[in-house]
């Protein structure tokens, strides 16, 4: 008798729990049957042309076109300038340029939709960045670091061949790309940033254009200045600083560290960035039958919205309390400490206490929270927050500075798995106790807090339902 034979003979009591009155098959597929629907891309422009300024933020709105019955995805698309630095043999002169990392990210200080004034869901680029820490598989962050410019050609730029310097009878060699007039240092490219807004995250949660037939829909986005988005490379000490940093040494001579010195070749020029950018959407269309039934009844959708927590003068080496004032049910706290310095470097994701980013640095002692000032937990230390919670909890666990409790077991995703309804406790706040930094300087603190709301739409219009 052949051996797998045997196997299926070989049935005993237990098998009442495994086989016995089954109800699938592995060797039949049962596929279903869908609506009709397609799919498109259309570019969606801005009201006026997005533009990098010098020191100042700058805000600009597109307003969603009524292409297709519902919208759900929406992506960013600029185009980083090319950047003509290091142009001349003299050490001395030697203009290191280099993006900041996650330059994409850091680059939206904040983006948000509004349905005409009302303000339905805002973000934060810090926000996509630390989300995407704990929730991008390694496959997904590769195509992630490229698609929005966090690698090595931009943040760190690299020549094969050294230009090889002699200075003060001593052979210097500088591995930066030299720029010509022709060629930069560091090339020009488009970049597309992932706008994570509820309605972008599943397509049962699609924006239902088609049943908000009497509003508006607009997606902001404020852009941060031009010099809070590079690093220039200072030879005496080492260091990468922002431009305000590097005019704030000591020996600092006058010289142009302008964005207008970097994209013109030679310096002078424009001293803004135009950014050639819009709002890649994905509108999904319905056949006769399930349009007519979306723009006729109304609905309820579960969506998830961020909270943002923010305290500056959070002293290094000591104990602090934030308050977190949310409400509706939170199934996430997530936060990082950053330098108060960081402003001098630009290194706006360096979430540890040190520059450069030193992982020996933790800024997070040990943390609780505080329920109307009872424990709802007791003091942990930071790995807690950084290695375990997401560990148990998400798809992997960040780099250092990172910190999370989770109330839900599945925090990535929409179907509820846990939370607390933050509307029902007074006082909520996080105490903890932080770390040194290397510079003596102080932190803030930002808190996000992922909770649910419901968006209704009802009789052509839309809106949140509970209060935030």
């Amino acid at each position: 008798m052949a051996g797998g034979l045997m196997q299926l003979l070989a049935v005993g009591t237990q098998d009442q729990y495994i086989t016995i009155s089954p109800e699938m098959s592995y060797y039949k597929q049962v596929f279903r049957r869908h609506t009709n629907f397609s799919m498109q891309g259309v570019r969606n422009t801005f009201a006026s042309s997005p533009t990098l300024n010098g020191t100042v933020h700058g805000t600009f709105t597109s307003k969603i076109g009524r292409v297709g019955d519902l919208l759900s995805d929406i992506f960013l698309s600029f185009q980083l300038p090319a950047i003509y630095s290091n142009i001349t043999d003299n050490i001395t002169d030697d203009m290191r340029f280099r993006w900041i990392p996650n330059v994409a990210n850091y680059m939206l200080y904040t983006y948000s939709v509004s349905i005409d004034t009302q303000l339905i869901d805002q973000r934060w680029g810090e926000w996509l960045d630390i989300w995407n820490e704990l929730t991008l598989s390694t496959d997904r962050q590769y195509g992630y670091q490229r698609m929005t410019g966090n690698t090595e050609e931009f943040i760190g730029p690299k020549s094969l061949n050294p230009l090889v310097i002699l200075n003060d009878n001593r052979f210097k060699y500088s591995y930066y790309p030299k720029a010509t007039a022709t060629t930069p240092s560091i090339p020009s490219k488009i970049l597309y940033v992932p706008l994570d807004f509820w309605f972008c995250k599943n397509p049962a949660l699609a924006l239902p254009l088609v049943a908000l037939q009497y509003q508006t829909i607009n997606v902001t986005i404020e852009f941060r200045g031009a010099e809070d988005l590079y690093q220039i490379y200072d030879i005496v000490s080492g260091q990468y600083y922002s431009p305000n940093g590097y005019r704030a040494l000591p020996y600092y001579d006058g010289r142009d560290v302008s964005i207008s010195r970097f994209i013109n070749y030679g310096g002078g020029g424009a001293a803004t960035v135009d950014l050639n950018a819009y709002l890649e959407c994905n509108y999904i269309f319905l056949d006769t039958v399930e349009r007519n039934t979306v723009a006729a009844t109304s609905a309820d959708y579960l969506i998830e919205r961020v909270y943002r927590t923010n305290l500056s003068g959070i002293t290094q080496n000591a104990q602090s309390t934030v308050d977190i004032i949310v409400a509706n049910p939170i199934k996430e706290f997530i936060w990082i400490l950053r330098r108060s310095s960081a402003n001098l470097y630009n290194d706006w994701g360096n979430y540890t206490g040190a520059t450069p980013e030193n992982a020996n640095y933790p800024t997070l002692n040990t943390g609780k929270i505080l329920w109307n000032g009872a424990e709802r937990f007791e003091d942990k230390p930071g790995a807690y927050f950084n290695l375990l919670q997401p560990y148990q909890y998400h798809t992997t666990c960040p780099r250092e500075g990172i910190y999370s409790y989770s109330f839900a077991l599945y925090p990535e995703k929409l179907q509820p798995s846990g939370s607390f309804n933050a509307s029902m406790i007074n006082k909520i706040q996080l105490y903890i106790t932080t770390n040194p930094t290397s510079d003596g300087s102080d932190y803030e603190i930002s808190v996000y807090s992922l909770y649910y709301n419901i968006f209704r739409v009802i009789g052509g219009s839309g809106g949140m339902v509970f209060t935030s």
